[in-house]
């Protein structure tokens, strides 16, 4: 999901959230200014439907980062 969430996206998530409502979402994106923006919007989406956890790779721009340099 690269800046904006499509039509087939947004179903996508709605139809797992209510297939998995008894279970939590964590949203793990970017640690930059887009994956905080992706994240309030899938947030937005999923809010009602489903618990959600959110987490940012601190010190790091991304989960990639984060492996590679504590392997």
């Amino acid at each position: 999901m690269a800046g904006e969430i499509g039509k087939f996206q947004l179903e996508l998530l709605q139809k797992l959230a209510q297939k998995y409502s008894k279970k939590a979402f964590i949203i793990a994106l970017d640690n930059d200014t887009a994956g905080e923006k992706m994240t309030e919007k899938i947030y937005n989406i999923l809010k009602n439907l489903v618990k959600i956890e959110i987490k940012f790779p601190e010190k790091y721009k991304d989960w990639n980062d984060y492996i590679e340099k504590n392997k």
